[in-house]
Formats: C-alpha cells, structure tokens, sequence
C-alpha cells in the first residue's frame, strides 16, 4: 500500500467572495404574493443565472420562468408542496 506524504488542500477559486445580507436586492414576486433576495445574478438584461432566497409567507402560484431550469432548497421551515395542473404534488 501507498502512503501519502502530505495533503494538498484544494485552492479557493479566485472569484470568491462573501456578499452580506444587506447587499442582496429584495424585490416583490411579479404575481405580488411574496418578496426575493437577489444575492447575484449574472447576464445582460434577463439573467443566464442567479441565485436569491425566496421569502415564501403562505401558499402562493408558482411563477414561470421560460427556459429557467430551477434548483429549490429549503433553508427554513417545514417544507414547501408544488401542486401542478395534472394534480400531481410533490
């Protein structure tokens, strides 16, 4: 068997940074049923990506985003259901 001699810890990638929360953008949903807090996004115009926190306060439509594919992370609470129009839910 192999030992190793040493760790190399992975560099930091170069673009790093931390942003503080009273940076972030907060805007009102376009359907005007909860609030975002826009940390970054990148693009002209329309963004190719970002990366907010939704503040979801009660059950509210599920606003569409043409061509936006979307990654959903619970951050607090007990959870969140999306009811679509087949009447699937998850």
């Amino acid at each position: 068997a192999r030992l190793a001699r040493h760790v190399v810890a992975p560099a930091m990638p170069p673009r790093s940074r931390v942003i503080p929360a009273v940076d972030y953008r907060r805007t009102r949903w376009a359907n005007g049923a909860g609030w975002t807090r826009e940390i970054h996004a990148q693009g002209e115009g329309d963004w190719d990506w970002r990366l907010s926190i939704a503040e979801v306060p009660a059950a509210a439509p599920f606003s569409c985003f043409d061509g936006v594919d979307r990654e959903l992370v619970l951050l607090s609470g007990a959870g969140i259901a999306l009811a679509f129009d087949d009447g699937e839910a998850v």
